[in-house]
Formats: structure tokens, sequence, C-alpha cells
């Protein structure tokens, strides 16, 4: 096995919990969606190059959608309590706030979206 190789399943196994394949696709989505926001491209019926491998919250059909990129970006996240307690609750305010704008639908978010995307706590 490569040093390389061998660096990426220390790596992937250690800080996130997962094998490599998976952390390099979320890597990809979270970069993808950063370059978008970055240029000020639209999120609407946005259809992702990637697809973040190994989200069970992810149906098949969504698999290059925001929703899933914001799941990929969930696994990334280095502290699930704080995801939970800080992140979570303000992106639940801003779509409150622009309630009269945002369609879960057109973004392809599921109804429950909040319960779906709280992080595992170990």
């Amino acid at each position: 096995m490569s040093i390389v190789l061998a660096d990426q399943k220390h790596f992937a196994s250690e800080y996130y919990k997962t094998v490599p394949k998976n952390l390099k696709s979320w890597l990809r989505c979270a970069t993808d969606l950063r370059n978008i926001c970055a240029h000020y491209g639209r999120l609407y019926y946005r259809i992702f190059s990637a697809i973040p491998a190994n989200i069970e919250e992810v149906e098949e059909k969504d698999g290059r959608s925001l929703w899933a990129a914001f799941l990929a970006v969930r696994n990334l996240y280095p502290n699930p309590q704080k995801w939970n307690e800080d992140f979570l609750p303000s992106i639940k305010a801003l779509f409150e706030k622009y309630s009269s704008a945002i369609q879960l639908k057109h973004i392809s978010f599921p109804e429950d979206w909040a319960e779906k995307a709280v992080a595992k706590e170990e």
C-alpha cells in the first residue's frame, strides 16, 4: 500500500469515521457548493456535478441536489454538537425569515429536513 493511500485511510478513519472514497466525494460536493456561492450562482433547481457517497438521508433521485451537498457539509463539519446547536438553528431561522421566498422543493430539501439534518454525536 502506498504512503498516500495509507495516509488517506488513516485521515478518513481517524477524523471522519469513514473511508477515503466517501471523504473525497464529500469534499468534492463542498467544493462545488463553495464555488457556486462564491461566484453568486443560483441554488434553486441546481444540479450538482458530484454525488456524495454513502449518505443515508439522500435518496437516489436527490443525489445531485443542494440537499445532498448540504449533508456532505454536515458530514465534514468538525463538531456535531456545534452543527446541531448553532448551525442548524441558524439555517432554520433563515428559512423561516424568507419563508415567502423559499420553497423547499426547489432546493430539493425534504419537508422534514431539520430532523434528517441532525448530526450524529458520538
